[in-house]
């Protein structure tokens, strides 16, 4: 489906008509999500449940603003 993207959260459905992939998250940042390194940053609620699914010992710390 060229140019078209769903989302992969398991039961979500959501979907565009346009290729969000390859574009900058919109989303409002609500997170900092941390590995067990220290590596990362600020997310937005998707991507920080996403990484907390996918990282070992994420940490994901509400930014609270």
């Amino acid at each position: 489906m060229l140019g078209k993207i769903w989302c992969q959260a398991s039961g979500c459905g959501r979907r565009w008509r346009h290729d969000r992939a390859g574009l900058p998250c919109t989303e409002p940042v609500e997170f900092d999500v941390r590995d067990a390194e220290g590596n990362g940053g600020p997310m937005c609620a998707g991507h920080a449940l996403d990484a907390r699914d996918r990282l070992i010992d994420a940490v994901v710390t509400p930014l609270g603003y």
